[in-house]
């Protein structure tokens, strides 16, 4: 765990230092003194959360409870393993720019939906029914509903198929394999260097002023 956490504070000084904190939640497990401490000390930008006064709330819904919290302007969720890449930064700013966006990111543009999302993550007879793996089952009936019209969806191999919504090319263009071989959402230690496992991204995915774009 200490591995993952050092890694993800070292990403996230380079991506999001400006002005983001970190909000790590945990159970007892964690130790104050030799983990929370040192590390909140060391690092103004982070802050551990302990949710033992809500463990009716599955551990993989923790990530969602700052989307109902009135002071949260912008919130991504992440694993601990997740590795933040600059092409996921990059997508960030641009829903960022964009008039009422997604609401797992700018709950400050809907207070109303804001303050929906924070009862269902409460209401202790909901949320117990999505534990373990369940959370994007959460999210796909409780959340995306009312955020469909509104979400933006960053998308480079399946941009044609209908997923309910319609998805746009990512900002800037993929960094090559002997800088990376990671992608939005692979997870430690499998991001590194070397071959990259996918194949040029289709031409109708790529940007539209820049079609001569391979990976994207």
């Amino acid at each position: 765990m200490i591995y993952f956490l050092n890694e993800l504070i070292k990403d996230f000084n380079i991506r999001y230092s400006d002005g983001f904190i970190l909000r790590i939640h945990h159970d007892n497990t964690i130790n104050a003194t030799d983990v929370i401490c040192p590390y909140e000390c060391k690092h103004p930008n982070v802050d551990f959360c302990n949710m033992m006064h809500k463990l009716y709330i599955p551990p993989k819904v923790w990530r969602f409870v700052p989307a109902g919290h009135p002071l949260v302007d912008i919130i991504m969720s992440r694993d601990l393993d997740s590795t933040l890449t600059a092409l996921e930064r990059v997508a960030v700013d641009d829903y960022i720019s964009i008039p009422g966006g997604m609401w797992g990111f700018r709950p400050s543009l809907n207070r109303n939906l804001s303050r929906i999302l924070h009862y269902k993550i409460h209401d202790q007879t909901l949320i117990k029914r999505f534990d373990g793996i369940y959370d994007q089952v959460f999210l796909r009936k409780h959340v995306w509903p009312f955020d469909r019209q509104s979400a933006v969806a960053h998308d480079t191999f399946l941009c044609k198929r209908d997923f309910g919504h319609i998805s746009r090319p990512f900002p800037t263009q993929r960094p090559s394999a002997y800088e990376t071989n990671c992608v939005v959402g692979c997870s430690r230690p499998y991001c590194g260097h070397g071959i990259l496992s996918f194949e040029q991204c289709p031409i109708e995915c790529r940007p539209k002023d820049h079609p001569e774009w391979l990976y994207c």
